[in-house]
């Protein structure tokens, strides 16, 4: 095994063993963030058995997945990830897992998809970042 794994695993190891709350924090945020992304009127991938690391959202019909994640890209600076295979072109997925899986960084990251489909003339019921952080501020965690 390469030296920087070793590292790298010591790095998690400590950050699990650090952080006593990590399974809980990564729960309340999935949650905020799929609460979020349906409020909107957007509509998750699986029905259900969610993972508390990404969440997968169905690309509206009238848009693509290249314009959602360019305009991410380009316009924001936030990379969020397509898809492949027989997934390829129909979901797009925001992660929210280990360094990612904090509170800033997912709400800068819905801020900035409300912007998007604003851009993209795509009508949301809400704003999602809006509806992330009341459920963030509704948890009994301190995040």
């Amino acid at each position: 095994m390469p030296i920087s794994d070793i590292m790298g695993l010591n790095k998690a190891v400590k950050n699990v063993l650090y952080d006593k709350n990590i399974i809980k924090r990564h729960h309340v945020i999935a949650e905020a963030t799929r609460k979020a992304v349906t409020s909107a009127g957007l509509s998750l991938y699986a029905d259900g058995g969610y993972s508390d690391t990404v969440t997968v959202i169905n690309v509206p019909q009238s848009l693509s997945d290249k314009q959602i994640l360019n305009t991410m890209r380009d316009e924001y600076n936030i990379l969020i990830a397509g898809c492949f295979d027989i997934l390829s072109g129909k979901v797009f997925r925001i992660g929210h897992m280990g360094e990612n899986a904090n509170v800033k960084d997912v709400a800068e990251t819905l801020f900035a998809l409300d912007k998007t489909f604003n851009r993209l003339n795509y009508p949301l019921k809400c704003s999602m970042s809006d509806v992330f952080m009341d459920e963030i501020n509704k948890s009994d965690i301190t995040l």
